[in-house]
């Protein structure tokens, strides 16, 4: 399902979502590692075009990670151990953009 597609569905929860995952330019990625162990990282979210990016530098071992097994848990940063700034949390699979031209997009966005 894309950002814009759970948009549609739950217009109010994907608004306060967005805005979760998106106020301080990184939220944190849980996947798996080689090994099954996990790994949490940080990310920079880009929302654009009705989708949620996420950006890492190619071949990094988040890149790998997802690329192996795509199954991934994306959290907001949290600042203080209250959360007062509230949480959100999506469960989604990544997928590699390999299409040049949405590439392109991506990096104008």
């Amino acid at each position: 399902m894309t950002w814009q597609e759970f948009a549609q569905q739950d217009p109010e929860l994907a608004a306060l979502g967005q805005e979760r995952l998106d106020r301080n330019g990184l939220v944190m990625v849980a996947k798996l590692r080689k090994n099954g162990w996990p790994r949490i990282s940080p990310v920079e979210p880009l929302f654009h075009n009705g989708q949620l990016y996420l950006g890492m530098m190619w071949r990094s071992r988040k890149a790998l990670d997802l690329l192996r097994d795509p199954r991934c848990s994306i959290h907001n940063a949290v600042s203080d151990r209250m959360a007062s700034e509230g949480e959100f949390k999506v469960y989604s699979r990544a997928l590699d953009i390999t299409d040049p031209e949405e590439r392109q997009n991506y990096l104008q966005a």
